[in-house]
């Protein structure tokens, strides 16, 4: 297989992303936590692929997690003795029987559906099946901010340990990079998912303050992220199993995405990470854009 250029290479992320965004097609173990945030948020979908490929295993893998999920949220709630009592003292939207249904519901549109589209009412159901688990057990007295701190380590740790078994080894760089773009989307938005509400405020350890709304979303957002680790796991392990099966040889670009990354890095951390306009965001998303073609048409 002939030699692969940094030049090739961006060539091939830009068929598959249209633009690298704040890094790309990198991994995110690479990137300082902030920078991978924002590159996660900037990044626009592949052009090459608009929605991932899904096969049925994994659809019916998926299936299984939200029914056992729902079980347990069921389970939880069925504990508390005054439901209606329980209900009204909880946000309308945490609201345990509501949440069960709702996510039964996403469960029997997931049955009828396929692809990337029964991955999508599944991860729904389980944000709703995680909001019934919070709700329930607001209602039993049994939540706490440090048990959320904890499960959020543990889901950070799962991620973590999942990123690090990656690698960028492709057979064709178009098609295998979006394939490796969904895994690290995913990824990166199951780390967002881990933090309280799903939301990333700058902390470098999980948050212990919870109040009831925030119990409730978060419980959600935590089952949306395990779903989201275990989608990029099976989604990458399939990648790899389909790299052995073809008779074209890998090439490691592994080095190749850590020197992009590299010049990346050092070309736009000022500009991108302390702008001067208040249109911060703004700014971030405009030079996101521009900084494949300032790097590489050189």
């Amino acid at each position: 297989m002939p030699s692969i250029s940094r030049r090739n290479l961006l060539a091939s992320s830009v068929a598959v992303g249209g633009t690298i965004g704040v890094g790309g097609l990198l991994p995110a173990s690479l990137l300082p936590d902030t920078l991978a945030m924002w590159r996660t948020l900037l990044r626009t979908i592949p052009s090459h692929t608009a929605n991932p490929s899904v096969t049925d295993s994994h659809v019916v893998a998926a299936r299984k997690d939200l029914q056992a999920s729902i079980d347990r949220a069921q389970q939880t709630w069925d504990r508390v003795s005054d439901k209606e009592t329980a209900s009204s003292n909880l946000p309308a939207f945490g609201d345990p029987g509501r949440n069960i249904t709702s996510a039964q519901d996403y469960l029997t549109n997931a049955e009828r559906a396929t692809g990337w589209d029964a991955i999508v009412d599944i991860r729904l159901g389980m944000m709703h099946a995680g909001r019934a688990i919070g709700g329930a057990r607001l209602a039993l007295d049994k939540a706490t901010g440090e048990q959320l701190a904890d499960q959020a380590r543990e889901i950070q740790q799962a991620i973590a340990n999942t990123r690090q078994r990656i690698t960028y080894t492709v057979g064709d760089p178009q098609v295998d990079l979006a394939r490796l773009y969904w895994v690290e989307r995913w990824l990166g938005r199951a780390k967002l998912n881990s933090y309280r509400n799903g939301t990333f405020v700058g902390q470098d350890t999980p948050i212990t303050k919870y109040d009831p709304e925030d119990t409730i979303n978060t419980w959600g957002t935590h089952l949306q992220a395990r779903r989201q680790r275990a989608d990029a796991a099976r989604h990458y392990k399939e990648l790899r199993a389909t790299l052995d099966e073809r008779s074209i040889p890998g090439r490691d670009l592994t080095a190749h995405v850590r020197d992009v990354d590299d010049q990346i890095l050092a070309d736009t951390r000022d500009r991108m990470l302390s702008p001067k306009s208040p249109n911060g965001a703004r700014r971030r998303f405009a030079h996101s854009q521009r900084v494949p073609t300032e790097l590489f048409a050189r």
